[in-house]
């Protein structure tokens, strides 16, 4: 099967989107699909990408438009793409998504629409997302073969703002890696460590979390792994509040990440908006007792495994943490609940669905 993944963004770049492209990618092309990869040159570096087998990864020259990669070479790419193939669009972002909607027409190809993330304010452009949302990313969603989104909520979602019809919509969430599928904490941290993994955007509100925090009656530590745009925010706020709880490590991957993962208790997230946050299913399948906003990606993840925060106020999140906290049984009881509910989101059962719904699409046409 050739397989085209096409995502603004791609590993080094951090976020879920990319961790999600990545992962499916790697692991169809192990399982012998010849798969491309078409992204920007954002955040890339030499020895970005290790050479594996049936995997090809262009990363091509962009220009940024508010904040949005504009990227020509992905139309010429999908013009020249090897057919039978199946284009597999990852949206969270503008203008990506008509480029290859146009391109894979002109081919002849069938593609489907991964919804990760509904798209945001695009800068000083941002008065005209309704209208661009309705009449051009609307178009690209209704025209895809599938529409995948990551929960039911999401689904209602689709079906409401852009008119999708309920049949070609299909819900497949996302997965967690073998390596955070951490073994229980013998013993509990002391003083509890608390954590937060992902970019650092205006969407993650972790200057709300900070001031959460810095308000506990529990004396914790709290870490903040990643990087972004709102780095210096976070170091005003630090400054602001006179914490000394918070911790800023900057962006971590690979072993070191899952370091912070074996040392820490609680995940805390205090986002405005979701799809499934892949952190969030590492935090899960290590074991830590969450604490986040309640709000659509999230709520359905998390159920009984912690503590859903409304309203998504630095008050509501401080009574929830310090709650949690109220004795050592309940904060161990949110983390065994935590690491059963991660056993039903691994790659081997996205990959699966991905590749029967691929098969569904191909054979249809």
């Amino acid at each position: 099967m050739n397989i085209i993944h096409v995502v603004p963004h791609y590993p080094p770049s951090l976020g879920g989107m990319e961790v999600v492209a990545q992962e499916l990618a790697q692991r169809q092309a192990k399982a012998g699909n010849n798969v491309t990869v078409l992204t920007s040159t954002h955040a890339a570096r030499a020895g970005t990408h290790k050479p594996q087998a049936n995997l090809t990864v262009h990363r091509l020259r962009f220009i940024s438009v508010a904040n949005t990669p504009i990227i020509p070479g992905i139309f010429f790419k999908i013009l020249s793409a090897k057919k039978p193939a199946i284009v597999h669009l990852h949206v969270a972002m503008a203008a990506t998504p008509e480029m290859t909607a146009v391109a894979a027409a002109l081919r002849g190809i069938p593609y489907i629409v991964h919804f990760h993330l509904d798209v945001g304010p695009l800068g000083r452009f941002a008065f005209l997302l309704p209208t661009y949302k309705q009449h051009f990313l609307g178009r690209v969603m209704r025209n895809a073969k599938k529409v995948v989104c990551l929960a039911d909520s999401h689904k209602v979602f689709l079906e409401q703002t852009y008119k999708i019809p309920k049949q070609r919509i299909q819900v497949i969430p996302n997965g967690v890696g073998e390596a955070y599928f951490l073994p229980a904490k013998k013993k509990q941290n002391k003083v509890p460590v608390i954590l937060s993994v992902g970019r650092l955007s205006v969407q993650k509100d972790i200057p709300m979390a900070i001031r959460a925090v810095a308000n506990m009656k529990n004396n914790v530590i709290y870490r903040i792994v990643g990087d972004g745009d709102q780095l210096e925010l976070l170091k005003k706020v630090i400054a602001e509040t006179g914490t000394k709880r918070v911790q800023l490590l900057g962006p971590l991957h690979g072993a070191h990440k899952i370091a912070q993962y074996k040392q820490s208790d609680i995940c805390l997230m205090a986002s405005e908006r979701e799809g499934m946050p892949i952190s969030l299913l590492e935090a899960m399948a290590a074991g830590h007792a969450l604490v986040v906003s309640d709000i659509d990606g999230l709520r359905e993840t998390v159920g009984s495994a912690g503590i859903l925060v409304k309203p998504r106020t630095p008050e509501a999140f401080t009574k929830a943490l310090d709650s949690m906290l109220k004795s050592k049984g309940a904060l161990a009881k949110y983390q065994s609940r935590s690491r059963a509910r991660a056993v039903q989101y691994t790659w081997d059962t996205v990959c699966h669905e991905f590749e029967t719904l691929y098969a569904e699409v191909l054979n249809a046409r």
